[in-house]
């Protein structure tokens, strides 16, 4: 099995420890780490990063010129940043670079490895890792995280909500709802819809005041788009 490659750049001894005792225990990746005042391009042109993991705590170069470096020798890398700060003027420099993700310390590691295994999926493989903001669905280990925090869900809830964030943003009519989570069951009718969106709203709410499930009256349910942003000390 090929091994995901991650480097990371951080003066940060704590987030140096954490992430290298959490990567040691997927076998699927292998890391690397060096400070931001160290020669990081000649490390990255040895090591040949999938994953460039840029803490923007630093010491010797700006954070977001740390990410044009990357970007500038090695454009192949996908890179996440690491920071404390949501300030437009702060994340737009990184945005201008441009970076795949934001993580917002402190660190969550399953929302970390979530991101990293959907950054390096195979192009036309089966959707496994699906996201929307703080929410995430794992479909291969059937696990569902609010900001790194379990969503326990019914199978029925998790079909639900798998449908409705593979087609966030659209507008889902109930029988359309029904087609793909009930698919041949006769015995279920519109209501039933109604119920379990209201379940599972009730489950969202209890990890969020933001809303994620909007009726729209005459029509439907719609997924609201969130920021693909994610909550390392």
């Amino acid at each position: 099995m090929k091994k995901i490659k991650i480097l990371v750049v951080t003066r940060s001894e704590n987030i140096r420890r954490v992430m290298k005792d959490f990567f040691h225990t997927k076998r699927n990746l292998e890391s690397s780490f060096i400070d931001d005042a160290e020669d990081y391009i000649a490390l990255g042109r040895r090591f040949l990063p999938d994953i460039v993991v840029v803490d923007t705590k630093t010491k010797s170069v700006e954070a977001y010129q740390v990410c044009q470096d990357i970007k500038r020798y090695l454009p192949r890398a996908k890179q996440i940043v690491l920071t404390h700060s949501r300030d437009n003027l702060h994340l737009s420099k990184f945005i201008e670079v441009p970076v795949n993700e934001f993580i917002f310390k402190p660190l969550k590691l399953d929302i970390l490895y979530f991101r990293i295994k959907k950054l390096t999926a195979l192009p036309g493989r089966a959707v496994e890792i699906l996201d929307n903001g703080g929410l995430i669905l794992d479909d291969r280990s059937k696990q569902v995280l609010f900001d790194g925090s379990p969503l326990l869900l019914t199978a029925t809830e998790y079909r639900l909500l798998r449908f409705m964030l593979l087609n966030k943003g659209k507008v889902l009519a109930r029988n359309d709802i029904l087609e793909d989570v009930w698919r041949h069951d006769t015995y279920v009718i519109d209501r039933s819809v109604d119920v379990y969106i209201a379940r599972l709203r009730k489950k969202i709410a209890e990890k969020t005041k933001d809303v994620y499930i909007e009726t729209k009256k005459g029509f439907g349910y719609t997924m609201l788009e969130k920021n693909s942003y994610c909550t390392v000390n």
